[in-house]
């Protein structure tokens, strides 16, 4: 419209000056206004023989210190980090950017003190988060997605208990995330074990694929990347698409779309 008042007043104008660049800075505000859903990026991190872990579930450290620091520069720039309670009872993670991991240029440019923490999510249908766990003690914002929240759990921090029907399969992720984009949530950085990774692409809700590489072997009785179901043909083999393949230390990072 504005391009149109100032070429009907005879002002040269130019439109789509940029385009692309402008899509990738603003891709998870436009994906939200488009279909009401977040742009959701899912991280994985997997030896060559495309596994996540151990049997046992020892999985520190797969990837090298200098991928560690590269997941945390793009932590930086999610709005959210979604994760399970099985991952935070098992590792009690953080779920934080920690700006003494990030790469060195973006700490000059970012002090400490200007570092946004993303929201942390936790898929925890059974209540099995308490605040004992880290992720409910640390600065920012917290919230436990829960099919029936615990009116009587006292929290330390910025917690909220958000209600989402599930059931035996887990939470129901498409109401989830259209919830997640009322609240304006732009995009989504996931960062959680094989079943909410492969629920997440038979839904079909993954944006991107973002996979760290390591030049290591762990053996046919170590953890799968993630849990799809098995396929009658080659053909329902869901497709994707390389963006990019850096080399990040002795680690590669890999960028992919999904090709629905």
């Amino acid at each position: 419209m504005v391009c149109i008042c100032l070429s009907q007043a005879g002002i040269e104008t130019r439109s789509n000056v940029l385009l692309d660049d402008a899509e990738a800075a603003n891709r998870g505000f436009l994906k939200r206004m488009r279909t009401g859903f977040p742009y959701i990026q899912l991280k994985l991190a997997a030896s060559l023989d495309g596994k996540t872990a151990l049997e046992s579930g020892e999985s520190k450290w797969i990837t090298s210190p200098a991928a560690r620091k590269d997941v945390q520069a793009l932590r930086a720039e999610a709005s959210a980090i979604l994760s399970t309670s099985s991952t935070v009872v098992a590792d009690d993670p953080s779920l934080t950017v920690r700006w003494n991991e990030l790469p060195s240029d973006i700490q000059q440019v970012y002090p400490e003190s200007q570092v946004r923490q993303p929201i942390r999510i936790v898929l925890d249908n059974h209540n099995r988060v308490t605040p004992d766990h880290k992720v409910t003690q640390l600065d920012g914002e917290c919230w436990l997605v829960r099919s029936t929240p615990d009116e009587n759990a006292v929290w330390q921090g910025k917690i909220e208990q958000i209600a989402i029907p599930a059931d035996e399969n887990g939470t129901d992720l498409v109401i989830l995330m259209m919830q997640l984009a009322k609240r304006n949530v732009n995009s989504i950085w996931v960062e959680a074990g094989a079943k909410l990774a492969g629920s997440l692409l038979k839904l079909g809700l993954v944006d991107e694929l973002i996979v760290y590489i390591a030049p290591k072997l762990l053996g046919d009785s170590a953890r799968g990347l993630v849990d799809f179901p098995p396929l009658n043909a080659l053909v329902d083999a869901p497709k994707f698409e390389f963006t990019e393949v850096k080399q990040v230390g002795p680690d590669l990072r890999v960028r992919l779309r999904p090709v629905w």
